[in-house]
């Protein structure tokens, strides 16, 4: 039997979508002996603590930002690994990987860029340029990597929203858009009736939300708090779950202290949760109102799952699963939370348990039996795909972000500390520099 070796590529691992993913893979392949898992990451990397506790279990090897090709192969050649997978989710990152691969021969080594948003610098290198004229520029440059990439195999996405603005960005085509997704995480679990039943005859109505606090990215939670807090005068019997953590706790914080202490004590912040602990909340749930993986994890379980509108502080969703599936990741204006949760709270059992059964049927493994597994993912050429003089040209954008993210950084501590003014001048001087 075929020995392979996984390797990601992400700077640093604390509790969100793509960290998630990785999660989630590395423990579907727990009993798999001929799997092994490799992460390079930053040279001093945020972890969170179930990371490392996965690593010790699994024996995942760790590489913090340098690589050191000899004791990587002596550590593929001691597996006897046959076969190299690297995934990686920003262009930067694949760059990375490409230059890894070269270093790795005789080894065959597959390289991967995992699509996992459909906006940001770092993803969409044209949107790091102000002037219009730099954009353009800037996406003559990196179209002809991106179909390459895509020619050879070398892309997948997170879902059809990702396809789509890849495409409409650099003006290739994906021919099989479910083949195209990345490898689902694979959950074999069977629709339980006996316990939506017993969800809907319960007096309590639970309505759960699982996200990063991440604004105005996931500011949907805001929208969320407020719509709650107006449903609790109506219906006493609601209770309010986020599953969640970020820097933007604050936000969710402020907008809790404006709420009555009654209803207050109906909104409970759990924290940050393991994602094989999360079924517990899905399964506990009358309704999950989430974004993306959050909402398609929620209806694998069975829970009743509505797709919520990213980018605004205002609650909008999409309506029920599966015709709104393809807003799964979506910005197009949403319809009321409100009236999609008073909907179900004025359902029949019979229609509230067949919403549960329409939104777990939605991501079936009969659904996704197109999707190829991890270990079944190839480059069609195993050459690299870059060329040398490509890969110096995302090297040097990547410096050039970081040094601009550095000087931004440094600017809004400064504004908040209340810093001389010439300083403030001079760091917007750099800023203006770096984008020449």
């Amino acid at each position: 039997m075929d020995n392979y070796l996984i390797i990601y590529i992400n700077d640093n691992l604390l509790l969100g979508g793509i960290e998630t993913y990785i999660y989630k893979q590395i423990k579907q392949y727990k009993e798999n002996k001929n799997v092994h898992f490799c992460w390079i990451g930053a040279k001093k990397p945020l972890i969170d603590k179930i990371f490392k506790e996965l690593f010790i279990e699994q024996s995942v090897l760790t590489i913090k930002r340098k690589i050191k090709i000899k004791a990587l192969k002596k550590y593929c050649k001691d597996l006897h690994i046959d076969y190299v997978k690297i995934i990686t989710f920003d262009p930067f990152k694949f760059a990375k990987a490409e230059m890894l691969k070269n270093k790795l021969k005789p080894l065959k080594v597959d390289t991967f860029y995992f699509v996992p948003h459909f906006e940001g610098e770092t993803l969409y290198l044209e949107e790091g340029e102000k002037a219009e004229k730099r954009k353009n520029a800037v996406n003559r440059k990196i179209a002809p990597l991106f179909k390459k990439m895509q020619a050879n195999d070398n892309i997948k996405y997170f879902s059809q929203t990702h396809i789509l603005k890849m495409t409409d960005n650099y003006g290739y085509v994906v021919d099989d858009e479910i083949g195209g997704l990345v490898p689902p995480n694979i959950e074999v679990r069977q629709f339980n009736i006996s316990e939506k039943k017993a969800l809907y005859q319960r007096d309590v109505f639970k309505i759960l939300s699982i996200s990063r606090f991440e604004f105005p990215h996931k500011g949907y939670l805001i929208g969320l708090i407020r719509a709650f807090a107006l449903l609790k005068e109506k219906y006493s019997n609601l209770e309010l779950i986020i599953v969640g953590y970020g820097g933007h706790k604050f936000l969710i914080d402020e907008e809790i202290s404006k709420i009555d202490q009654k209803i207050k004590q109906s909104i409970k912040l759990v924290g940050a949760v393991p994602p094989d602990e999360l079924f517990e909340y899905y399964d506990d749930a009358n309704i999950n109102i989430s974004l993306a993986g959050a909402c398609s994890n929620g209806a694998k379980r069975g829970c009743l799952s509505i797709p919520v509108r990213h980018y605004t502080y205002e609650c909008e969703v999409y309506g029920f699963l599966p015709q709104s599936k393809s807003h799964i990741v979506s910005t197009k204006p949403g319809n009321s939370v409100i009236e999609i949760i008073e909907n179900v709270i004025h359902m029949t059992e019979e229609e509230y348990i067949q919403k549960c059964l329409d939104s777990f049927n939605t991501f079936s493994l009969e659904t996704e039996k197109n999707r190829k597994s991890l270990l079944e993912i190839n480059n069609k050429n195993r050459d690299a795909t870059l060329a040398k003089s490509e890969i110096k040209y995302l090297n040097k954008r990547y410096k050039k972000y970081l040094l601009k993210s550095t000087w931004r950084a440094y600017l809004i501590v400064f504004k908040r500390e209340g810093v001389f003014k010439p300083i403030i001048r001079k760091i917007k001087k750099l800023l203006k520099k770096a984008d020449e």
